[in-house]
């Protein structure tokens, strides 16, 4: 290979970084190239980006969106939306969440987030639906197995000031001469 033969020159150069950036740009180029034909790497790099988009959707399936926790109000837990959350839990029946969306509708659930998820029509979702599992947020919410974090507490309460470590008050582990400002 080309960039062996160049790292085997740098070996007895003088300007060894020369040589080291040549040999860094002929494997980029090598990389991009492989990447352009389709070779090995790219089929890493696709597996990799799979990988890790499945396990993104797994996580908002069961978290949700941590950022924008979704409301959910106890009047929306009626005896038909209890029953339909357990059978879907318990047959592992997620092909039952439209229905269960049409009864949170009909119990007055108005918050989008929740109604999106049990349609499969997140946002993040636009071109691919997302596999509902067990473990999904909006049934363990129903269920009352899982609370959402509580939003943020209002900017009304300053937050305590913190308290100034002095140089004196540090134990770095040398003996530090503070007369003349400089570290001994």
């Amino acid at each position: 290979m080309k960039a062996d033969d160049i790292a085997d020159q740098a070996a007895g150069a003088k300007n060894k970084r020369l040589f080291e950036s040549i040999a860094v740009e002929e494997v980029r180029k090598m990389e991009e190239g492989n990447r352009q034909q389709g070779g090995d790497f790219d089929l890493d790099e696709k597996r990799d980006r799979a990988a890790r988009k499945q396990l993104a959707q797994h996580l908002r399936e069961i978290v949700g969106n941590p950022f924008t926790p979704p409301r959910f109000e106890a009047a929306w837990r009626t005896s038909t939306v209890v029953q339909l959350a357990q059978g879907i839990f318990d047959d592992r029946a997620f092909d039952r969440l439209p229905i269960l969306a049409d009864a949170l509708l009909d119990a007055d659930c108005d918050e989008e987030a929740v109604l999106r998820h049990c349609r499969g029509t997140e946002l993040h979702a636009a071109k691919e639906p997302v596999p509902h599992v067990r473990g999904c947020w909006v049934i363990e919410t129903i269920l009352q197995r899982y609370e959402p974090l509580a939003p943020e507490k209002p900017a009304g309460k300053k937050p305590k000031p913190r308290r100034r470590t002095r140089l004196e008050d540090l134990d770095l582990g040398f003996p530090l001469d503070l007369g003349d400002d400089r570290l001994a």
